[in-house]
């Protein structure tokens, strides 16, 4: 059988399903090795309190709280310049947003998705600039913070 060459291939019509066919099989190689690292966030700290403020980018914060017979999600957003103050208290995770808007239902996990850079401060440490999904939850008596990005 004769080797095919570029001109053939190019004569035959049959350059477009090759490079369709290589395309496919490029995304899908990329897909079987695509995992998401996560990272815990000062996890030797007590932490009950924490800011967040846009500084790249609209991100949307979820807060998600279970009862006896419900679960439910709230669903805000913050610009670049506006920020959220996360607060434990005894009945979960309260928000105050720059927004004035106050949520002070007590949740059980807060998600922040969506911008470019987040910063995140917590008292008594210099600000850190994250990318990614953040994670919060509680044990009642500390928040537990987890970075999750795309590797």
């Amino acid at each position: 059988m004769p080797l095919i060459g570029i001109g053939d291939i190019m004569k035959r019509n049959i350059l477009i399903p090759l490079v369709f066919i290589f395309l496919n099989l490029t995304l899908f190689v990329n897909n079987l090795f695509a995992e998401d690292i996560k990272i815990a966030i000062e996890p030797e700290k007590e932490f009950t309190t924490m800011r967040t403020q846009s500084f790249v980018g609209k991100w949307q914060i979820q807060m998600f709280k279970k009862t006896a017979t419900d679960s439910y999600a709230i669903k805000e957003e913050f610009t670049v310049g506006e920020d959220s103050v996360l607060m434990l208290i005894p009945k979960g995770i309260v928000v105050r947003m720059s927004s004035e808007k106050n949520l002070d239902e007590g949740f059980d996990k807060i998600v922040i998705t969506g911008g470019e850079l987040l910063s995140v401060e917590f008292p008594g440490l210099t600000p850190k600039l994250l990318q990614g999904k953040l994670e919060i939850v509680h044990d009642k008596t500390k928040l537990y913070i987890t970075n999750t990005l795309p590797i």
